[in-house]
């Protein structure tokens, strides 16, 4: 069975200049074999454009399959960027600079496998993808955020805490999960579903949710922090068992509907 790769791109807050992330999710047939996301280039710099990062959605989806050695099986790649695709069949030429590079970079992996293919598809078909570049972004602007926040190692362990739980439940079904009446309420600082939902509450503190997909199951992890040059210990240790119980409630309630 041909294995499909499914690439994407963003550059967010503009284009160029903002913060481009890349992802892509490699499946054969219905079951998933591999995802992955991460920064395309140097954010806020001219380098950083949307191009660059789908250029680099199908680059960094190629090294992976050489990677795995599945250079001698057919290959299906698609995306959602009717450029990226048109000049890898080589129905447009390729004039910007920025990306010239990449380019010949992608062609010259796709050169080293027996049968590849690029194909467009509509956004809707793209999703898996594009979750997964959003998830990227997402995970950039929240560490960027803690690390505006953090004096030194110390201080960081002394204001945070996390908390994981694994479920067999469905990454989707256990992002709806989150914000079930019980869960910690806060204000929704950043949603990107199925992956990550960000709280701020009323105490100033910072909740970062994030659904991991696993091959039986997904996992859930709660990163919270205190405010920066809030040490209130008292703080923090109320803070824990108000988050801890809620997520194990949460998981047995994902447990009890999972198939």
């Amino acid at each position: 069975m041909a294995l499909t790769i499914h690439f994407d791109g963003l550059c967010l807050p503009k284009n160029p200049g903002g913060v481009a992330t890349y992802g892509f999710v490699a499946k054969r047939g219905a079951k998933l074999i591999h995802e992955e996301g991460g920064l395309a280039a140097p954010p806020y710099t001219p380098q950083a454009t949307n191009n660059v990062a789908e250029y680099t959605g199908v680059l960094k989806a190629l090294e992976w399959a050489l990677a795995q050695g599945f250079e001698n099986e057919k290959l299906i790649v698609r995306g959602d960027s009717e450029l990226v695709i048109k000049q890898l069949k080589g129905e447009y030429k390729v004039k910007s600079p920025s990306i010239v590079g990449l380019f010949t970079r992608v062609r010259d992996l796709a050169a080293k496998f027996s049968s590849i293919s690029f194909g467009w598809v509509p956004r809707e078909e793209n999703k898996d993808a594009d979750a997964m570049t959003n998830r990227a972004y997402a995970e950039f602007g929240a560490r960027k955020k803690s690390d505006r926040r953090r004096e030194d190692e110390s201080a960081r362990i002394r204001r945070g805490f996390s908390i994981e739980i694994e479920t067999p439940a469905a990454a989707s079904d256990a992002f709806r999960a989150l914000t079930h009446p019980t869960m910690p309420k806060g204000k929704v600082e950043s949603s990107l579903p199925p992956n990550i939902l960000i709280l701020n509450h009323d105490d100033g503190s910072t909740s970062l949710l994030s659904v991991i997909r696993l091959s039986n199951g997904a996992r859930i992890r709660c990163e919270h922090s205190r405010p920066a040059g809030d040490e209130n210990e008292v703080s923090l240790r109320s803070a824990e068992p108000e988050c801890h119980a809620p997520l194990l409630g949460l998981q047995s309630r994902l447990e009890t509907r999972a198939p």
